[in-house]
């Protein structure tokens, strides 16, 4: 007998205890149902008998309470019932019943799968008993009528709706919503036990579950969000910033908006592609208020060019970009952007697309009439605000390589010199806290120390940063120059220089630009055989990751110094230099 004593208001199931206890016949209606049922999750009889003896106790006391005087509860729900059928204001309709019964499911779901990575099941036996237990009740919940089937829907259905209002539901229907509900819980649960944790919803009521209900737009403004912080940490120029907004922009409209993440398989990934190899260079100029498919169509009857390959590509990263994060936000289970990659290729090869000016252009340049007047040992007379500017910066690009973004953002304490007597540009991004202006590298192999070439000294160049660092250590070298309106330094100057200084001077053929002379630098490298690790020190270019990279220092102007004094231009003769305004001059 003591065997049976024991065992009260426990039942085994396969290997795991479950309490059971029947509610006192008077309080049934009032309670709301004929048992308390759950499990225990053991297989130790000890155990449970321990789980039993609080349940016990726990019960006991909500059963005295439940047998208080009471209002007539059949009266309160009646009249809650005619409330809520006259009443529409502030009632849930179908689609919201749904939504919330989907959250259910989902965070039943997430946190069983939680539970289980927290506490992992011990043995296989476990593991059969529960998915048994599961299978059950499956089972239960598939037969009207069956009793554990109605206390958990009637358990569930007051959870999430404590205070009853539809309007275009009865109860009865909401009740329905709730089993199917429960059945996608059991589901659920039972794909989390075989490992499958990326199995979709069947129910065609919840297929917009929560993570299914993520749209591309929220992704693909989180993508943005996200880069925008990292731009700011790392004080990367706002240019990529503003790319960025741009593409993400441009993929919302492709995509939909309002698309569920889910639902960008790769039929759509392949639209999204062939969008991008066939939208029209400056859509937004070209076909004001165009959908895409329209723009596209002018596009081709008009002959317009399309976008060029390194276009597509970072529209693609930033496609691919945006479905791994969905992916990493555990919305999706794979990335079907993955592997694309632009249908339309350039022609014209990458190291085609901006030609370098030849040793005789460079030579006619420097020997052009702005040039000429700067002749040594003479006073300059010209007296223009872009003086100081247009003589250095093309010299400064032939001799360094640099960028006009940064060359135009350099101050005065820029320019520095080893203990070893080297004088170098400190080509480095300042933080925003600096009590120096912010200034903005293309990438992160753009912070270098650069060695003045001798012909930069003998130019004038230190005479003019000693001049400019009069006004103080973060004087800018070129005063003069205002943002535009992307906020950079160069914008102007580049645009002179390439709609009218050097066509004014020279020949131009075609892909030559302003940036041509950094090019041209390049070139020069080679002609000297500068080893890679040189060339991306001295260019800011990268080299791609190599084992050696961590180990010694490249960038270390006394080592670069030797090869910056090779570097020549044949036929190119420098006989002018740098010299200050007329005094009382305005500039």
């Amino acid at each position: 007998m003591k065997d049976v004593a024991d065992r009260k208001h426990l039942q085994r199931r396969g290997t795991v205890w479950h309490y059971r206890r029947r509610v006192p016949e008077e309080l049934v209606k009032a309670y709301g149902k004929p048992y308390v049922h759950q499990s225990l999750h053991t297989g130790s009889i000890k155990e449970a008998q321990k789980l039993r003896n609080c349940l016990d106790v726990q019960f006991d006391a909500e059963f005295a309470q439940t047998s208080a005087p009471q209002p007539d509860q059949t009266t309160v729900k009646a009249a809650t019932l005619v409330l809520n059928k006259k009443t529409t204001g502030g009632a849930l309709g179908r689609s919201q019943i749904a939504s919330r019964v989907a959250d259910y499911v989902e965070a039943k779901i997430g946190g069983f799968a939680r539970s289980n990575e927290v506490d992992p099941i011990e043995s296989e036996a476990i593991k059969n008993d529960l998915e048994q237990e599961r299978q059950d009740m499956m089972k239960a919940l598939s037969q009207p009528g069956n009793f554990h089937r109605d206390e958990w829907v009637s358990r569930t259905f007051e959870h999430l709706f404590p205070n009853p209002a539809f309007s275009d539901v009865t109860h009865d229907q909401v009740a329905e919503i709730v089993r199917r509900g429960l059945i996608e819980v059991v589901k659920g649960e039972l794909a989390v036990l075989a490992d499958e944790y990326d199995r979709p919803v069947s129910d065609p009521l919840f297929k917009a579950l929560p993570s299914q209900r993520t749209t591309f737009g929220e992704v693909a403004r989180d993508f943005q969000e996200r880069e925008a912080k990292n731009a700011r940490i790392n004080n990367y120029r706002e240019q990529w910033v503003e790319r960025v907004a741009a593409g993400v922009s441009f993929l919302i409209e492709c995509v939909g908006d309002e698309t569920p993440v889910v639902d960008v398989d790769f039929k759509v990934c392949e639209r999204v592609q062939t969008i991008i190899a066939t939208i029209p260079r400056n859509r937004a100029r070209l076909y004001p208020g165009l959908a895409i498919d329209d723009a596209v169509k002018n596009a081709r009857e008009n002959g317009a060019a399309t976008l060029a390959s390194d276009s597509q590509g970072r529209y693609l990263d930033f496609f691919r970009s945006i479905m791994e994060l969905a992916q990493d936000r555990r919305i999706v289970a794979h990335n079907p952007a993955r592997n694309l990659r632009p249908l339309r290729r350039d022609k014209v090869a990458d190291k085609d697309k901006r030609k370098p000016l030849s040793v005789q252009q460079i030579a006619d340049f420097f020997g052009s009439a702005f040039y000429g007047q700067w002749k040594r040992g003479e006073a300059c007379t010209y007296t223009k605000k872009d003086r100081d500017w247009r003589f250095w910066l093309p010299l400064i690009m032939t001799f360094a390589g640099m960028r006009p973004s940064e060359i135009c953002q350099m101050v005065a304490s820029d320019i520095r010199q080893s203990k070893a007597g080297t004088w170098y540009a400190d080509v480095v991004a300042s933080d925003e806290d600096d009590a120096g202006p912010t200034k903005k590298l293309k990438t992160e192999q753009s912070r270098r120390k650069y060695p003045l070439h001798p012909s930069l000294i003998e130019a004038g160049f230190l005479d003019f940063v000693a001049e400019r660092r009069e006004d103080g250590a973060d004087a800018r070298l070129f005063s003069s120059l205002k943002p535009g309106q992307k906020g950079y330094l160069s914008d102007y100057p580049s645009k002179r220089f390439r709609n009218q200084y050097l066509p004014d001077a020279i020949h131009l053929e075609p892909r030559q630009t302003f940036y041509s002379f950094r090019h041209s630098f390049r070139d020069a490298l080679r002609r000297i055989d500068a080893p890679s690790d040189v060339v991306a020190a001295l260019g800011g270019w990268s080299e791609g990751s190599k084992v050696s990279d961590g180990y010694g220092d490249a960038g270390d102007p006394d080592y670069l110094v030797t090869y910056v004094r090779k570097i020549t231009y044949p036929g190119l003769v420098l006989d002018f230099a740098y010299t200050p305004p007329p005094a009382g001059s305005k500039i």
